[in-house]
C-alpha cells in the first residue's frame, strides 16, 4: 500500500485492464435485448394511483395521474385533465401501496471493466446481492469458491482424457475478481500460501483485488507466464516476472498485473456479450433507467483499427431495446495523454455544448483521477492511515496514500488546460489531501479562465463535480459552494466500509467526515449518490437507505448499541435521498433535459415500486433496498417486469370506480 505509481486505480476509475481482452471480443457485437412487454400504445397510456411522484422542478409534487405517448410525458395532474389530454388512452391502475417514481439514475459506474471481470465468472466480492456477506466472508469462504472452480477444470480435463481429445488448447486459468481483504473476517492476509496450502496449484490462477491495485497469483501462474513470454523471446520481461515471485504471490499495479492478464486465454466472445447484457438487465431490474460511465477510454487516432470504447457505448445506447440510457465521461490520465488522445483527436476535439449528444447517449465530462481508494489505503491523506497493509492497527503506518500528480503544479496546469478547452470536469478525489488539491486546482483554473462573474453562472453552468468526495472538512463546503462544485457520494463508504473506517482505517474523528450529505445540502449544493459499479452493487434504493440511516452494516452484531450508526447528524430524509438519485443526479450528468423528473416533454422513464420509500425516515428506512421493483419503463416501453408480479388480477372494477368518480381537483 505504500508503493508509488503514476495513475490511480482506487476504484474502477481509469482502469485500462479491460483493454487486454475486451477489444478482441466486443468489436461490433451487441447484445440482443428482450422485447418490451408493454408500450404506451397509439393513443397513449395513463397511469392512475394514489402515489405518483413527479419531482417537477425538483419539488415534492404528487399527482393523481400521469399520461404518456410516443415515449414522452404528455400530461400530469388530475385524472380528468390527463384524460382530456389523451382521449382514448389505455389506463393502468396502481393498486394498494404501489408507487410510481421517475426513473432512477446512477451517475458513476464502469461498464466495460466490470464486463471483463464478470466474464471470468468467479465473483469473490463481500456482497450477496446488495448485502454484505458479513461474518461468513472469510479466507475459508473464498478458498471454497476457488476450489469449486478448480474442481470444474479438473472434471473437464478428465472428460477430455476419457474422450481421447488431444485438442487441449491453451492452459486454462482460474480468474477471480472483487476480492476485498479489508472486509474479510478474521485473517485478512491473502497470498500465494493460500493457494499452496489448499491444493490450488494445478492450474494457473489470478485473483483481482477490488481496488484493482493488487492481484494475487499462485506459483503455477508464474511458470505459465514465464513460459508464455519466453516463447516470444521477451527475455527481459521473463527476468522481471521471475523477480516478482519474491512478493509471495502479490502483483502490484499494472506493470506487474498486465503481463499475467495478457497471458491468460481470452474469454469467449459470447461470455463477454452476455456479461454486458447482464449488467444492463440488472440495472433495469433495480429501477435504473440512466447510468453514467465515469471513465471511457478515448479512441486513439494513431490506431484506427483498435477497439473504440466511445463508439461501442454509443452503439449500445442506441441499440433497439436497450433498457437503460447511457451518459459518459472521457478519461484523461495526464496532460500528455489528454493532448494526444482528446485535444488533438479530431473525433473528440470539441468544446462542450449543452445538450450535446441525445437522450440515448450523451458525453458530458472529462474525467481526471487525482488519488486512489481509502478502503484500499491509497486515498491521499494529510495524516497517516491508522493501520498497516493487513489492516492491523499501528501507531505509525508511514502511509498517507498516493497522489497521481506530483508536484501539485502539474495537476493544476492539467486542470487549467482542460477547463480552458471548455470541458466540464469530474475529478476523482477520495482523501482529504486530494480534495484540497482538487479545490485548489479548480480555483486556479477559474482564475486563469477569468470567469469570476458576480453570480457565478459560469461556474454552475459547467456543473463540475468531485467524485466520491469522501472526507470533506467544513472549509471544503464553503469553497465548493463558491466555485459551483457538487459532490457525488459513494454511500457504500458508510454502509459497507463504515465500520472498518471507524475502527481501523481512519479512527473515530476522521470517519465522522465521511460522506457529509447533510452539510452539503445545508450549504446549498446539489448532490448525488453512485455505486461505482462494480465496486459496490447497483442499487439506488440501497444508496438512499444508506444515506438515511447511516448504519455501518459491517459492525459486529455484539456491538452495543446495535446497529452502529456513523455520524447521524449527516443523514438525509427520504425525499432528499430520492432527489439525489433522480433530479439532481440528472442535473449533474447534464441529462436533466431528458430525465430526472416526470415533466411534460421529458422522456417517459419511470419505475413502479411495490410501496413508497417516501416517509421512511431514520431506522424505519432499514430494508428500503428490498422494496420490490415491479416495473421499469424507458421511453414509454416497459423494459422490466418483476417475474413475481401478477398481471392476471382483475382490475376492471377498480378502474371503473376510479374513472366514474368525480374528482374536485
Amino acid at each position: 500500500m505504500t508503493h508509488t505509481h503514476h495513475e490511480g486505480l482506487g476504484c474502477a476509475c481509469g482502469n485500462p485492464l479491460w483493454k487486454e481482452n475486451t477489444p478482441k471480443l466486443l468489436a461490433n457485437e451487441l447484445p440482443t435485448w428482450p422485447k418490451p412487454t408493454k408500450t404506451d400504445g397509439p393513443n397513449g397510456l395513463i397511469f392512475v394511483g394514489s402515489t405518483i411522484q413527479t419531482l417537477e422542478g425538483g419539488d415534492d409534487v404528487m399527482v393523481e395521474a400521469l399520461g404518456i405517448k410516443d415515449g414522452k410525458v404528455v400530461a400530469t395532474g388530475a385524472l380528468k385533465d390527463v384524460r382530456e389530454a389523451l382521449p382514448g388512452a389505455d389506463v393502468q391502475v396502481l393498486t394498494g401501496e404501489q408507487t410510481l417514481l421517475p426513473g432512477l439514475i446512477d451517475p458513476h459506474v464502469h461498464i466495460l471493466p466490470t464486463t471483463l471481470f464478470d466474464s471470468w465468472g468467479l465473483d469473490l466480492s463481500p456482497f450477496r446481492g446488495q448485502d454484505l456477506i458479513g461474518e461468513k466472508y472469510t479466507i475459508s469462504s473464498v478458498v471454497e469458491k476457488l476450489t469449486v472452480r478448480f474442481d470444474e477444470l479438473r472434471d473437464a480435463e478428465n472428460i477430455k482424457v476419457a474422450e481421447a481429445n488431444n485438442d487441449a488448447g491453451p492452459t486454462p486459468w482460474v480468474g477471480g475478481s472483487n476480492l476485498d481483504p479489508s472486509l474479510l473476517y478474521g485473517d485478512k492476509e491473502f497470498n500465494m500460501s493460500v493457494f499452496e496450502d489448499n491444493g490450488l496449484n494445478d492450474y494457473p490462477a489470478l485473483v483481482m483485488n477490488t481496488s484493482v491495485h493488487i492481484a494475487y497469483v499462485n506459483n503455477l501462474a508464474f511458470d505459465v507466464c514465464i513460459e508464455f513470454y519466453a516463447s516470444k523471446g521477451k527475455d527481459v520481461l521473463v527476468e522481471e516476472i521471475e523477480s516478482w515471485r519474491k512478493q509471495d504471490g502479490l502483483l502490484f499495479e499494472l506493470e506487474q498485473i498486465v503481463p499475467f492478464v495478457s497471458a491468460m486465454p481470452i474469454a469467449q466472445s459470447k461470455d463477454m456479450v452476455e456479461a454486458v447484457k447482464n449488467i444492463f438487465l440488472t440495472a433495469s431490474s433495480r429501477g435504473l433507467t440512466y447510468i453514467f460511465d465515469a471513465g471511457v477510454e478515448p479512441a486513439d487516432s494513431d490506431a484506427p483499427n483498435s477497439f473504440n470504447q466511445p463508439n461501442y457505448l454509443k452503439a449500445l445506447g442506441h441499440s433497439a431495446g436497450c433498457p437503460v440510457r447511457i451518459g459518459a465521461a472521457l478519461v484523461a490520465r495526464d496532460e500528455e495523454n489528454y493532448t494526444k488522445l482528446i485535444q488533438n483527436n479530431d473525433e473528440y476535439n470539441r468544446v462542450y455544448e449543452e445538450k450535446e449528444g441525445d437522450d440515448l447517449f450523451n458525453f458530458a465530462f472529462l474525467k481526471i483521477i487525482s488519488d486512489g481508494s481509502n478502503q484500499g489505503l491509497s486515498g491521499a491523506l494529510h495524516e497517516e492511515y491508522c493501520c498497516d497493509d493487513n489492516y492491523e492497527l499501528t501507531e505509525h503506518s508511514d502511509n498517507t496514500g498516493i497522489l497521481n500528480y506530483n508536484p501539485l503544479g502539474t495537476y493544476v496546469d492539467f486542470v487549467s488546460m482542460a477547463m480552458k478547452d471548455g470541458w466540464p470536469l469530474m475529478i476523482h478525489a477520495n482523501g482529504d489531501q486530494a480534495i484540497d488539491n482538487t479545490i485548489f486546482a479548480y480555483r486556479h483554473a477559474y482564475q486563469m479562465e477569468n470567469c469570476c462573474d458576480s453570480d457565478h453562472t459560469t461556474y454552475y453552468g459547467r456543473r463540475n463535480r468531485i467524485e466520491h468526495a469522501s472526507l470533506l472538512a467544513d472549509q471544503n463546503f464553503h469553497d465548493m459552494k463558491e466555485l459551483g462544485l457538487s459532490p457525488s457520494f459513494l454511500t457504500g463508504h458508510i454502509g459497507y466500509w463504515g465500520w472498518m473506517f471507524k475502527s481501523t482505517i481512519f479512527g473515530q474523528e476522521r470517519s465522522n467526515d465521511l460522506d457529509r450529505c447533510r452539510s452539503a445540502l445545508d450549504i446549498g449544493m446539489r448532490i448525488s449518490f453512485h455505486s461505482d459499479n462494480s465496486v459496490t452493487p447497483f442499487g439506488p434504493l440501497r444508496m438512499m437507505e444508506q444515506s438515511i440511516t447511516r448504519i455501518m452494516e459491517g459492525a459486529p452484531k455484539d456491538e452495543t448499541p446495535y446497529p452502529q450508526v456513523l455520524n447521524y447528524a449527516e443523514h438525509l430524509n427520504s425525499f432528499e435521498a430520492l432527489k439525489a438519485v433522480t433530479y439532481d443526479a440528472a442535473w449533474q450528468c447534464h441529462a436533466d433535459q431528458w430525465v430526472g423528473s416526470l415533466e411534460v416533454d421529458k422522456c417517459a422513464d419511470f419505475v413502479i415500486l411495490e410501496k413508497s420509500p417516501l416517509g421512511l425516515e431514520g431506522q424505519d428506512a432499514i430494508g428500503m433496498r428490498d422494496i420490490p421493483v415491479l416495473e421499469t419503463w424507458k421511453g414509454g416501453c416497459r423494459v422490466y417486469l418483476n417475474p413475481k408480479s401478477s398481471e392476471a388480477s382483475d382490475k376492471t372494477n377498480v378502474l371503473e370506480s376510479i374513472l366514474n368518480t368525480e374528482h374536485p381537483n
